[in-house]
């Protein structure tokens, strides 16, 4: 217990975060707005939105409560 206590606090201090939902939705956020920009464009960006609906299954699973680890999504494999 102590030991678990002590490695959260030195993940907190070297910058570690175990919430990945901000910058998930940060990415997601930069992908709309790309994706608008290359539509005014009139250019290609169904590539963008491909990585658009990635990023929101991958928000929708950790808050429905799927493991999200080592930037991959964990089943229970």
């Amino acid at each position: 217990m102590i030991i678990q206590f002590l490695i959260s606090k030195l993940r907190k201090l070297l910058g570690f975060q175990d919430d990945p939902l901000p910058e998930l939705r940060a990415t997601a956020e930069t992908l709309k707005a790309t994706i608008a920009k290359a539509k005014k464009d009139k250019k290609r960006y169904s590539h963008l939105e491909r990585e658009l609906l990635r990023t929101t299954a991958v928000i929708v699973a950790i808050e429905r409560g799927i493991p999200y680890r080592n930037g991959s999504l964990d089943w229970g494999r």
